[in-house]
């Protein structure tokens, strides 16, 4: 006998039915970014075995060290350890241990590259209002796409938005729930007041933000004239 509940998007009655649910519930885990990182971090390892001769699974000590010594030559120290982590999640996938844990071998390895290399974290650049003023001499907002991408960066710079907030990185790729549309933005006479549902920090429907934007009467760089031009 089918059950349902008021979050039910098919019926659920059989064995296929709850593993067609846990497949996409398991497909959800991840952020679409988070699966990009990780599709990247698996094809490396991956060209690395293939390259070498090597099995992914199960990974020996002495290859998990050569994978690291391999992956040092191009990378910092804190972006090996998010690359070793798709060996762990390979594993665990496919019901073996954990490669990684009590892996003294490995352990050396990184303490060494550490020492080595060094643990800089190079962080970006500001933005900063002159480069904005500099960008702006650049365009001709009487055309609309020049117009769209003046106001999607003074939107981004003055709402302390990510990228990801406003642009999706294809037009099928658009989603209402995360990206933001005409609904969010709503005009007052001091400025606008942008709602985010969806964040890095916002994934599972938690809160929902409410961000001021305020008229900058006559100025160059006015978040608020440049969404209603």
């Amino acid at each position: 006998m089918a059950f349902y509940s008021s979050t039910d998007t098919v019926s659920v009655g059989t064995t296929k039915d709850l593993d067609a649910a846990v497949s996409r519930y398991r497909a959800a885990c991840l952020s679409t970014s988070s699966k990009s990182t990780y599709k990247t971090h698996l094809k490396t390892y991956l060209e690395f075995c293939q390259r070498f001769r090597i099995l992914p699974v199960p990974a020996s000590e002495d290859n998990l060290a050569r994978y690291a010594a391999f992956l040092a030559e191009k990378l910092a120290f804190s972006s090996i350890q998010q690359y070793l982590n798709v060996v762990r999640l390979l594993h665990i996938e496919n019901d073996l241990p954990n490669p990684l844990e009590t892996n003294w071998k490995l352990q050396s390895v990184m303490m060494g590259i550490k020492r080595i290399n060094g643990n800089v974290v190079k962080h970006k650049e500001p933005i900063t209002p002159s480069m904005l003023l500099s960008i702006k001499s650049l365009l001709d907002l009487s055309i609309v796409s020049h117009a769209a991408f003046w106001a999607a960066s003074l939107l981004l710079f003055f709402g302390l938005l990510r990228r990801s907030n406003v642009l999706s990185s294809s037009l099928s790729a658009f989603d209402p729930s995360c990206h933001l549309s005409r609904s969010d933005f709503v005009v007052f006479k001091w400025g606008v007041a942008i709602t985010v549902r969806w964040s890095k920090t916002i994934q599972c429907q938690e809160r929902v933000l409410y961000v001021p934007l305020l008229t900058l009467p006559s100025h160059p760089l006015c978040p608020v004239s440049a969404l209603l031009h």
